[in-house]
This record gives C-alpha cells, structure tokens and sequence, in this order.
C-alpha cells in the first residue's frame, strides 16, 4: 500500500490512474470567466457581475417571499460566450439573490436547496429595450453584506459592477471536488488489486488525498459556467436525493480578492468560499430554469 510521501515509481502510478479515469469521461467542458473593473458603466445586456441588470421596458425585479426585489449577482448574455454545449446559443441567463437575508444566506436555503422564493435564474429569449430604471442590488448595509465591492464602502458598493470575458476550458479528473478520492480510490484498487488502499474509510480517503495531492494546484480560484462544481463544504446532492439530477453547473462564483485577483475586483463569500447553480440537462433542455440549485458555503 502506497504511503506518504510516494516515491517516483508510485507518482507515475498515480499519474496513469488520473488519465484512465480522464479517459473514461471525466473530461468535462467549461468556460472560465475573467472577472475585471470596467472604465465605465456598462450596457444593461453586457455579461456582468452585478451593476444595473438588464429588464424589459416596464418590467420589475423579482422579488423574495416578502415581496421586496432581489438583486442581481450576475447576467450572462449567451451571445458573449465562446461555442459550447452548456448554454443557449442566444438570449440572457440572469442569476438573482436576496440582498436581504435575514438568514444572511443570500436566498440559499440549506434545508430545502430546490426552494426558489429567496433566489431566481431567470432566462430572456429575445432581448428588446430594456428598462433603464431597472434596479441595482438594495442593500441594507447596516445589517447585511453582498459578495461584491470591498468591505468598509458605503452603500454606493450596492452599485459595483465587473465586466466578464470568457475563455473555453477543458476540467479535468482533479477538478472533481472532494468525490474525487473515493473514485480514484476503486480505480486505482482496479489497477493495482496487488496494491489496494485501506478499507476504513477515513484512512482510504487520506491514502488517495496524500496520492493526489502532488498532481493538484490552488488554480482554481476563478468564476466559470460549465465542468464541475466548486463546493466549499459538502455536496448538496448527496445529502438530498431529489437533487442528483442536477449535473450541469450553470455558474460558479469563486472569491477573488487581493494580489490573486485583477486589479479592484473583490468577489467573496463570507469567509472566501464559492456559489454554484445547477440544473438538470433536461430542464436546460426545455429551457426551464424553475427548479435550479442555488447553493453556496464559506471555506
């Protein structure tokens, strides 16, 4: 049994157990979003985080269970994005959240994650004039926070906004999430029956994570649609059996802040964790966005 500190022999074991399982489809397509300051406002149809959003003429925000308006954490317009197989080819996918939670959960409810009345994706075909009174995020900044500007501005934070570029992206086996030691685990007792990790559980997730461990990288701090999900924390799907159906993520928003961020973007959640959103492939199919997770935990 392979213990730590692997010797090169055992690396190179490693290194074909992460490719079989690459092999076998573990490759998934996403696109990584690049997340900058803009030099001035930008259009309401613009992909962006937060700012104005776009709405039709004479059309309000959707509002949370007591009626008040959600805000805007983030729009794609499909027609920004590179070819790809995960979103629309056209309109704006809109990602709505509670600016006001008294939970200060951002609409995310933990007991009941296909719950939509404190959150809203919502999916415009067609684009036509937009409302220009359409509403920033309503912050109370006296008893709540939101994921962007910098902590310690005043309300004019509820205004920021960051540009999106776009980049196609290939995930990989180690881009898996924490399930992963449990699949490298059975292919590697697959591969090497001579050689199998430990049965405790405990000990057979540490065998795989000190196996991995040289093969990943703290790259990931970036926001992409596509690939896997980022969980900060545990998994929502394996806790609740009506969510395993939702396989494709439609967006993750990772922290970014400081000397690994671009100039002036501060994005966090809480204390620098990550929000995902997942759907079904058969309601992206039917472009039915009324049933998605929304989903988000500190590190």
């Amino acid at each position: 049994m392979p213990m730590n500190n692997p010797s090169e022999e055992t690396l190179a074991q490693v290194r074909r157990v992460i490719d079989a399982l690459n092999e076998r489809g573990a490759r998934k397509q996403a696109i990584r979003l690049k997340v900058t300051r803009p030099d001035a406002p930008l259009p309401q149809t613009a992909s962006k985080f937060g700012g104005r959003p776009y709405l039709p003429a004479g059309e309000s925000a959707p509002t949370n269970e007591k009626g008040e308006p959600l805000g805007m954490i983030a729009q794609i317009n499909c027609a920004d994005l590179p070819e790809n197989d995960i979103y629309p080819a056209t309109g704006l996918l809109q990602f709505w959240i509670n600016p006001n939670d008294e939970k200060c959960m951002w609409g995310y409810d933990y007991e009941n994650p296909l719950s939509q009345k404190n959150h809203r994706v919502i999916y415009y075909e067609t684009l036509g004039e937009p409302n220009p009174e359409a509403p920033f995020p309503n912050v109370d900044w006296d008893k709540y926070d939101w994921p962007l500007g910098p902590e310690g501005e005043d309300v004019s934070e509820a205004t920021t906004e960051y540009a999106l570029a776009f980049e196609t992206w290939e995930q990989s086996f180690l881009d898996g999430g924490l399930e992963i030691y449990d699949q490298f685990a059975d292919a590697w007792d697959e591969m090497y029956p001579d050689q199998k990790l430990p049965e405790n559980p405990n000990a057979r997730d540490n065998a795989s994570y000190n196996l991995l461990e040289p093969f990943e990288s703290d790259e990931r701090d970036y926001s992409y649609i596509g690939g896997y999900p980022s969980f900060a924390q545990g998994d929502p799907r394996d806790e609740f059996e009506e969510l395993r159906g939702h396989s494709v993520n439609l967006l993750t928003i990772e922290s970014e802040w400081g000397e690994d961020a671009e100039e002036d973007v501060y994005v966090i959640w809480s204390d620098a964790g990550a929000a995902n959103w997942l759907i079904t492939p058969e309601a992206l199919a039917a472009r039915d966005f009324s049933q998605v997770v929304f989903e988000w935990a500190c590190s």
